[in-house]
């Protein structure tokens, strides 16, 4: 599954509010099988969440 959303800040990203979502949807979130990946057109790049990999 894929979970696009716009973040407009640091304080919205986070994997405390991932985790949130999917308890929300009765769903479990396996860390080792979740990446993020940065889609952007400015230069900014939020520093990465704990315990996710981060891919390009």
């Amino acid at each position: 599954m894929t979970v696009s959303a716009p973040v407009k800040d640091n304080y919205d990203s986070g994997v405390g509010n991932i985790e949130k979502w999917t308890e929300s949807k009765r769903m479990t979130l396996n860390l080792a099988k979740t990446w993020e990946m940065i889609v952007s057109g400015k230069s900014a790049n939020p520093p990465p969440m704990a315990g996710i990999e981060r891919k390009t």
